[in-house]
């Protein structure tokens, strides 16, 4: 179990080649999970609105995310 969240889970997105896991959820908390240890890294980042789309970069070093309010990180 991944643990982290203090609500819903609104996106989900793999590395393609590495092992993490990227996780976004309706108050803009953007996780990262290694499932392969069941752990979270320390990075956390918060945006002001919801998370609603992740894309990791071809080569796994930047994740994108668009918002439900239309916005690009």
């Amino acid at each position: 179990i991944l643990r982290g969240h203090q609500a819903s889970v609104t996106a989900l997105s793999f590395q393609h080649l590495g092992p993490l896991l990227a996780s976004g959820d309706d108050e803009g908390a953007l996780l990262f999970f290694n499932p392969t240890k069941s752990s979270r890294t320390d990075a956390i980042v918060v945006l002001e609105e919801a998370i609603a789309h992740i894309c990791w970069s071809p080569i796994d070093k930047t994740v994108a995310v668009g918002t439900a309010g239309g916005n690009l990180y």
